[in-house]
């Protein structure tokens, strides 16, 4: 049986392979993104509280299952307002 092929000419496995791993770079993207903000925000946190580096991301992972807000975002605002804000 013939393998059948898309309007460009792949196959639709090698589409769905290319789809899948565009998902994975941008996925990819986002988290080294994340990964700066939150490195800033540990550092925010530990100068503030003259804690470590695991107490501080202790905080801010405790702080954003508490609020239940995703830890990008929880670093996104320590990083604007110096600090966790008030719930």
């Amino acid at each position: 049986m013939a393998e059948q092929t898309v309007a460009d000419g792949q196959t639709p496995d090698r589409e769905q392979r290319i789809l899948d791993l565009e998902g994975k770079v941008a996925n990819l993207e986002r988290a080294l993104e994340s990964r700066g903000e939150i490195g800033q925000a540990i550092g925010i946190l530990m100068a503030m509280q003259q804690a470590t580096s695991e107490q501080a991301w202790e905080l801010l992972s405790s702080t954003s299952q508490d609020r239940n807000v995703g830890s990008p975002s929880l670093a996104r605002l320590v990083n604007e307002q110096g600090g966790i804000p008030p719930a």
